[in-house]
């Protein structure tokens, strides 16, 4: 079986994943668009070890990350400011470039092809942001 590739543009109601796979030499598309409450029982189960995920970085990206990543073979997070998504920004077109670019990235095995990933961070570091954020904000609302 051949690699799923999987691009997510991730919003915090509502989301859409475009998959992209090849069977029997043809390319396979198809988009899908979910509640983001809904993940964990429709999306998840589309996932195997033989997928890759690529979300654009945005608030949550990395929480998401971190959900999807037991269910696949690897997820990457794309810094958006050095990727240009598309000219006509629209949910379905992103969600399919991002598929696009985790596929070749993948499947070209070239380590100089821009591919601008984000470094996942660990959980825990995930919420010390959140708490000094948070201070941050109840200190300037004290003032």
């Amino acid at each position: 079986m051949e690699n799923i590739y999987h691009g997510i543009d991730f919003h915090s109601t509502q989301s859409t994943i475009e998959t992209v796979s090849n069977m029997f030499d043809k390319q396979e598309h198809s988009l899908l668009t979910l509640k983001t409450n809904e993940f964990d029982l429709k999306l998840f189960p589309i996932f195997s070890k033989k997928s890759y995920v690529c979300i654009e970085a945005l608030t949550g990206s990395f929480e998401l990350a971190h959900r999807i990543r037991p269910y696949v073979s690897d997820v990457y997070v794309l810094n958006s400011s050095d990727i240009k998504i598309s000219n006509k920004k629209t949910d379905k077109v992103d969600a399919r470039k991002l598929a696009n670019m985790v596929r070749y990235h993948i499947e070209s095995n070239d380590p100089d092809d821009h591919f601008p990933i984000v470094y996942i961070p660990e959980r825990h570091i995930i919420q010390l942001r959140s708490l000094f954020s948070t201070d941050k904000i109840l200190k300037k609302q004290i003032v």
